[in-house]
């Protein structure tokens, strides 16, 4: 057993926390805690000295590896100068960030720093309505945007949805080629049939009653890729209806695609860019709303009435700071284009011997194994129709745990690989044989 703890020991912290403490996304009764009590690099530490190579960067933000010291050296230097914070009063490094994001998108206006992405989400959606003086919101299905009440609205999952009043959203299909919802055509024989979707949903719920369209360039459940022109579509459909086109780069910005923002790919400048995650490297609470100089404008003689207790804090925006310096000075956005290119390649390699595997897609270190039964009809494992012999996405999870791998899960059994953009190409092959393994044991009970 173990060398750092007695095994009566970790069955007590289990009960603890089986027992005393209500968690996310998960039936309370059926978790199995695996208590982390640290890390270094892309590796994460479990209680009892087991190591586990961490493929989704923590919650798909510690996009600079777990205890980075230059980070944790610029927290523990602001520690010793302020931490407690208040809306009264400005702060030094609140001001540099806002500087420095600034110099990176040149084209806005100005910042405004929140807790986290949904609350990222929130302010976005209270400010389009505020501006346009519109109610509508366009989403996509199966988009993701947080959780609270208007952002479960807005993302694109009915069992998240269901709870609340949703009236004031509309949710049009999502750019997902391998599964697409407009047409039986393949791009570019389709002609964007999803963008012409929502050009007329726009038509049939009427532009001047739509404040915003707001969505992922590459849906987190999915991790679709679309097309550069589909982006540029929404934008120009945006601009023609003088409708605010919001960008959710939560996920995707700050590296995590092989660019320093997903926007760069498309060459589009929306009306709000949404960050998150990565800003910290997860390291403390920080999102930002990047507002463009239009709306930075209308808020010059009209108060902008929100406000957290914690949005922008000091000891948050220093690290920030130290991420930013960070993902500068070690060329990390090109090593996470770098090694995504040669991970998406070995993948799509490994695809053509693997039945299981119907596809292999993503930018940069946000890539997903879409897993099917069948890889002529697509048909997933997770069909919702009683089929028992679970071996879709969450198994495969959960056989990559048991071999010490951390990988996440999307929606139609998609496999998500998201790890530290500082990861080397000598772990990514340790991720890779892995992976291998296991999808051969996936192949097999495919055949049986």
């Amino acid at each position: 057993m173990s060398k750092k703890i007695g095994f009566e020991h970790l069955e007590h912290l289990g009960s603890m926390d089986k027992s005393r403490l209500m968690h996310f996304w998960i039936r309370q009764s059926v978790r199995q805690p695996i208590f982390i009590t640290g890390g270094k690099g892309c590796y994460l530490e479990d209680i009892t000295g087991e190591k586990y190579l961490d493929f989704i960067s923590g919650e798909y933000n510690v996009a600079l590896g777990h205890q980075n010291g230059e980070i944790l050296a610029s927290m523990c230097e602001q520690i010793t100068k302020m931490v407690s914070y208040s809306l009264q009063f400005a702060y030094v490094p609140q001001a540099l960030l806002g500087q420095r994001l600034l110099e990176k998108l040149p084209q806005y206006g100005k910042v405004s720093f929140q807790c986290n992405g949904t609350d990222a989400v929130e302010l976005a959606a209270m400010i389009v309505r505020q501006v346009s003086e519109r109610k509508c919101i366009i989403s996509q299905w199966l988009s993701y945007h947080g959780s609270s009440r208007e952002a479960f609205c807005i993302g694109g999952w009915a069992g998240d949805r269901h709870r609340f009043d949703v009236a004031s959203h509309v949710h049009v299909p999502p750019c997902y080629c391998y599964r697409c919802f407009c047409s039986k055509l393949s791009y570019p024989e389709c002609s964007l049939e999803c963008a012409h979707f929502l050009e007329n949903t726009v038509k049939w719920a009427g532009a001047n009653q739509i404040a915003a369209v707001i969505i992922e360039p590459m849906l987190g459940s999915v991790v679709n890729d679309p097309p550069i022109e589909y982006l540029k579509f929404i934008e120009e459909l945006c601009q023609r209806h003088n409708i605010l086109f919001v960008l959710d780069e939560i996920m995707t910005g700050l590296g995590r695609t092989g660019k320093m923002f997903c926007l760069e790919h498309s060459n589009i400048l929306p009306d709000m860019l949404l960050l998150g995650k990565s800003l910290t490297s997860g390291y403390a609470p920080l999102s930002a709303a990047v507002l463009s100089k239009e709306i930075a404008a209308f808020y010059e003689n009209v108060p902008l009435e929100y406000g957290l207790t914690y949005g922008g804090n000091p000891l948050s925006c220093a690290t920030a700071l130290a991420t930013l310096k960070c993902l500068e000075n070690h060329k990390i956005v090109e090593n996470a284009e770098k090694l995504g290119i040669y991970l998406k390649k070995r993948l799509q390699e490994m695809q053509i011997g693997h039945p299981c595997v119907g596809e292999v897609r993503g930018r940069g270190l946000l890539l997903a194994i879409e897993l099917v039964k069948d890889r002529k009809t697509r048909s997933p494992f997770t069909t919702g129709t009683g089929d028992t012999r679970n071996i879709g996405a969450r198994s495969l999870r959960r056989m990559a745990r048991e071999k010490r791998l951390i990988v996440g899960k999307g929606s139609y059994d998609n496999v998500l690989l998201c790890p530290p953009l500082t990861i080397t190409k000598k772990e990514c092959d340790v991720a890779l044989d892995t992976l291998g393994e296991i999808l051969s044991e996936v192949d097999n009970q495919v055949k049986n």
